[in-house]
């Protein structure tokens, strides 16, 4: 996993590098807070709250359009609080912290924009745990995590935006655990696993 981020962080600077060459691009940082969930976890609401921070470069093809790539810091997973007064013991907590590289391409009009792109992110460490204790021998989590993501933006200035994102797995980040004489069964056919669906609220600073 190490290698991956390095190489990813090694890309990213060249990219970098090759358009400050030029004298085409911008560059800038930000941070926020997620708000996720795990769809097929059998628990609902985006009930995890984490961080969010990195760095981008951005490439302006005209006054409407551009191109940004990130290199992020993420927190996703989900969360099930125990209801005691309703008779619900019920724990559950997923951590799973990712290096991601979204790629965007971004439409500006005035002081509003919306953005479209896609992610591949890089698990850094998770953790496990319900009402007992940590989960053990659970199915394994993949390494990576290819994301769907979409946004809107409100430029407060040429330095500030504030951005507003939406992040869905395209591929499970871990598999549907069921006995192989279920497999066939139409319940089953479209839950392919478990995948994250992240909310983020952040702010950036352009250079």
């Amino acid at each position: 996993m190490r290698d991956k981020v390095l190489l990813t962080f090694f890309f990213y600077a060249f990219f970098a590098s090759f358009l400050f060459a030029q004298n085409k691009f911008k560059a800038g940082v930000v941070a926020g807070l997620s708000a996720t969930q795990v769809h097929g976890d059998t628990y609902s609401g985006f009930d995890k709250a984490g961080l969010y921070a990195g760095a981008f470069v951005k490439y302006d093809f005209n006054e409407k359009w551009s191109a940004q790539l990130e290199l992020d810091y993420i927190q996703k997973g989900s969360r099930k609080n125990p209801e005691p007064e309703n008779g619900d013991y019920v724990l559950f907590l997923l951590k799973v912290n990712y290096i991601e590289a979204p790629i965007l391409i971004q439409w500006k009009h005035k002081h509003f924009g919306f953005e479209i792109g896609a992610s591949y992110g890089a698990l850094v460490n998770s953790k496990e745990a319900n009402q007992f204790g940590p989960v053990v021998n659970s199915i394994p989590l993949q390494k990576g995590d290819v994301s769907a993501l979409y946004g809107f933006n409100y430029y407060i200035n040429e330095h500030f935006v504030v951005n507003v994102r939406n992040s869905n797995s395209i591929l499970p980040i871990r598999k549907f655990d069921i006995p192989v004489y279920y497999q066939r069964t139409l319940s089953n056919w479209f839950n392919k696993g478990m995948y994250n669906t992240v909310m983020i609220i952040a702010v950036q600073y352009q250079f």
